[in-house]
């Protein structure tokens, strides 16, 4: 009886602070959900503006933000920028990972607006290139205040802060600069296009279509001339002629 009530007793000991003693309140964490600057994050100050538009009230202008190449900066050391990434950030664009629109701003300052947001990504040989909607602060920020160079901001291998999955790179946006890291970009023109912005991917396969059109044509021609038992050099002379006088036309029908 006395081992049972001693067991009761120890037992009641253990328990008494647990269910006496009041919970300790934290003072709590002060969160600010703004978008800081998390490890791993580059900022790539990359290529000038070009066919700025400003006819309407939301103007769209396809713009390069970076290439490829290995740079070097003090913050970063010795970086690459690869074909491969911009072809996954382009990926991650499309399939929405960062969970909300991506915006351009001046001098990486987002708390004080957007200059434009990024309607679509694409790779146009060795440049990422993005269709930008523009604001007015943008465009003053560009005409007014002279930022004429992108600074491209990324995660090369961006984590998300719900599931905690890794997502390889991911744009996270880019601010308007003077001041560009990557050397060797063309001047900042702030022309207007002559008609409707073609998307990059879609005039360089045009390109190449009429390229391999005249190439067809011009060897079909000189196979015809040679047909007639004409001397090799006035081939050639009629040759060029033709190809001078057709240099214009686009269609293969009017050719």
């Amino acid at each position: 009886m006395n081992r049972k009530l001693i067991a009761v007793a120890c037992l009641g000991a253990l328990m008494a602070p647990s269910c006496a003693a009041p919970a300790v309140e934290t003072e709590g964490r002060h969160f600010k959900l703004e978008g800081g600057l998390p490890e791993g994050v580059h900022r790539c100050i990359s290529s000038a503006i070009k066919n700025l538009s400003l006819d309407g009230d939301k103007p769209q202008t396809w713009e390069t933000l970076t290439r490829t190449g290995t740079f070097h900066d003090p913050r970063y050391g010795e970086f690459d920028i690869t074909r491969p990434m911009l072809l996954e950030m382009v990926s991650n664009f499309e399939k929405g990972v960062y969970g909300q629109d991506v915006f351009i701003d001046v001098g990486h300052e987002p708390s004080k607006g957007a200059a434009a947001r990024v309607l679509k990504l694409a790779v146009e040989g060795n440049k990422l290139r993005a269709l930008l909607e523009w604001t007015l602060y943008g465009l003053n920020a560009v005409k007014q205040l002279g930022m004429r160079y992108f600074s491209l901001e990324y995660h090369d291998n961006w984590q998300d802060n719900e599931k905690r999955a890794r997502h390889g790179a991911v744009m996270l946006g880019a601010g308007l600069t003077i001041r560009p890291v990557i050397k060797g970009l063309d001047p900042v023109q702030l022309a207007e296009p002559n008609g409707p912005a073609l998307h990059p991917e879609l005039a360089i396969q045009l390109f190449q279509e009429k390229q391999a059109m005249w190439k067809q044509l011009m060897e079909a021609l000189r196979a015809k001339l040679a047909s007639f038992k004409l001397a090799d050099a006035l081939v050639k002379t009629l040759a060029d002629a033709a190809e001078k006088a057709l240099g214009p036309i686009t269609d293969e029908t009017a050719a």
